[in-house]
């Protein structure tokens, strides 16, 4: 009786990480614009990303803006948010390896 292995395609382990990385890109995206009859208003979290919060906080303060934190973080807490790109890398990496080492057959 042959018998054969099921190996699931490269793409397969490849899509994983690249679909977590996509959501997780989507959901970090912590801002929003608010027109008001004051004028403009730019709400950030520096919680869900301090990088991306610095930044709109400073193109705010180009156009005279009023800029709102709305949920605030303390310094020691945001490594988290920036330990997330590191493991999807590591993630792909492995990926790639896997399907690599599968590829060849043992």
């Amino acid at each position: 009786m042959n018998r054969q292995e099921h190996r699931p395609p490269a793409a397969a382990i490849l899509i994983v990480p690249l679909i977590v990385a996509v959501v997780l890109t989507l959901f970090a995206w912590p801002s929003a614009f608010v027109a008001a009859s004051s004028g403009a208003k730019v709400l950030t979290s520096s919680a869900g990303s301090p990088a991306v919060a610095q930044l709109l906080t400073h193109a705010a303060a180009e156009q005279d803006a009023e800029v709102e934190d709305v949920v605030t973080t303390t310094p020691a807490a945001s490594g988290l948010g920036s330990s997330v790109l590191p493991l999807v890398l590591a993630g792909i990496v492995t990926g790639v390896l896997a399907a690599l080492a599968g590829s060849r057959g043992t």
